[in-house]
């Protein structure tokens, strides 16, 4: 059985199989709490065209808020033998997800080394991630910063225009408002983005690309040396029907 999440992906088919026998396709609307911090998991998630945030508690603002989308999962930390997390987890972009019960999930690792060492990679790669942010957070400029930020956004979202408040961006980029609507208006004046009423959309992605700092693809970089090469979204100019026909290519696959 193939898969959309790229880590379901490159799971050898029996354990691919496994998962969605013991699981179930969901839907996830925005703005859903999946787990609250420090609360035992309920379910794990790895997300097919939904993607979510995890948001650190108040006590660890130095921590980077991650996204996850369909390279990752929500869960991992299972592998380890970890099931409550410093963090909430909460939907940024609707889609569907496979839902795999907490309890069903340690099963299926206790059956397989092959899937917890996949895990337990993968979970490198994600620290490996929250540190380099983190620098990039205390070194580089806002608006690269934010560039950096909404490509990752758009990494996730499969179509060109997403959800993005005032106050998750502020909470992301650890700024104020003030200087995140400078840094918004400037990529807008250069037409790399539209941005009104909590919603984004990617116009230039090439050009985005190039306004944002080297941690972009110092990402994709720590990503592909540990589990390949993850997709990045093709470039865009930014037309309605572009973003439909993004939306319904994925929602097909």
């Amino acid at each position: 059985m193939s898969s959309a999440n790229r880590l379901i992906a490159v799971m050898p088919r029996r354990v691919r199989n496994d998962l969605f026998r013991h699981g179930e396709v969901a839907q996830l609307e925005f703005g859903s709490v999946l787990n609250e911090a420090d609360k035992p998991l309920g379910h794990v998630y790895f997300p097919l065209t939904a993607f979510m945030a995890t948001i650190p508690g108040a006590d660890d603002a130095s921590q980077e808020i991650g996204l996850i989308g369909d390279e990752g999962m929500l869960g991992a930390t299972l592998a380890i033998d970890v099931d409550a997390v410093p963090w909430r987890a909460v939907v940024q972009g609707s889609g569907t997800t496979l839902r795999i019960g907490a309890p069903a999930f340690t099963r299926v690792l206790r059956r397989s080394g092959t899937l917890r060492r996949l895990l337990r990679r993968y979970l490198g790669v994600v620290a490996d991630q929250q540190l380099q942010g983190s620098s990039c957070n205390r070194t580089h400029h806002l608006e690269a910063r934010l560039a950096r930020r909404l490509l990752m956004m758009h990494d996730r979202a499969h179509t060109a225009r997403f959800n993005l408040t005032q106050d998750f961006l502020t909470e992301m980029l650890n700024a104020r408002r003030v200087d995140i609507g400078v840094a918004t208006a400037s990529l807008r004046r250069r037409r790399l983005i539209t941005y009104a009423r909590g919603s984004v959309r990617i116009v230039e992605r090439a050009k985005l690309e190039a306004a944002s700092c080297q941690c972009y693809e110092l990402g994709l970089a720590l990503y592909r040396r540990a589990l390949g090469s993850p997709e990045r979204r093709a470039n865009v100019s930014g037309s309605a029907r572009h973003d439909q026909q993004e939306h319904t290519r994925h929602q097909h696959a």
